[in-house]
């Protein structure tokens, strides 16, 4: 009910987001390798994120801010790690009867959506930019899950006269997300939303804005850079 004010407090049983970075990393891989594909973890995972979901709104900041924003990248980090670990027929770490399945993909990014969308358009640069980096790690693993609804939210962030900073961070996120929206392998689906972006994506060349031109170049270097 306090969302937006600056003086919420962390419950008690999330004091740990106020600790040293590490520590929150340490969360992070401990949570992810105790995964399993019954899904109790992440049942007790989607509790603990729906608890800290207010904390990432975009008018919220406090003390907590950088640490979540790291909790939040290092999770995303942690388990596009573990899935490659999985996929790789030269680890051994990971019995094979506890490999995730994309239905356990499919619920870990669930469980992140709506933390990542309000993280993109936060006033911490910090926290905008481990949202990016999430979605870096996350879209290859289920493009088909998080690509339409991303898209949805994108293409009018694009277009908005009155939230600017959400038409750099619809830039810098389209520039982080280009290689899998292209990548005829991990999501042939993905070039349908290539000439909207394009198109839209065309007033970011504003000699007016660097900082805009930049970002937008940047996602027509990705571009160029994958085919």
């Amino acid at each position: 009910e306090h969302v937006g004010h600056s003086h919420m407090v962390l419950p008690s049983s999330c004091t740990i987001f106020t600790q040293p970075l590490n520590a929150n990393q340490y969360m992070a891989q401990l949570i992810v390798y105790m995964m399993q594909p019954d899904g109790v973890v992440q049942g007790e995972l989607t509790k603990l994120l729906a608890t800290i979901e207010p904390f990432y709104h975009p008018s919220n900041g406090g003390n907590w801010t950088g640490r979540l924003a790291q909790f939040l990248a290092s999770l995303c980090e942690e388990y596009a790690k573990r899935v490659a670990e999985e996929r790789n027929p030269q680890e051994i770490i990971i019995p094979a009867h506890c490999h995730l399945q994309d239905k356990n993909h499919s619920a870990f990014i669930e469980s992140l959506r709506t933390i990542i969308n309000c993280a993109l358009y936060a006033k911490s640069r910090r926290m905008t930019a481990a949202a990016n980096q999430s979605l870096r790690f996350l879209t290859p693993l289920r493009p088909d899950v998080i690509f339409p609804p991303l898209m949805e939210r994108i293409f009018p962030a694009l277009q908005t006269l009155t939230e600017t900073h959400q038409t750099l961070s619809a830039l810098e996120t389209l520039s982080v997300i280009v290689y899998t929206m292209v990548s005829r392998d991990l999501y042939p689906e993905g070039v349908t939303f290539l000439a909207p972006a394009l198109e839209l994506t065309l007033p970011g060349l504003d000699v007016n804005d660097s900082v805009k031109t930049q970002a937008t170049l940047k996602f027509y270097c990705g571009i160029l850079a994958c085919t």
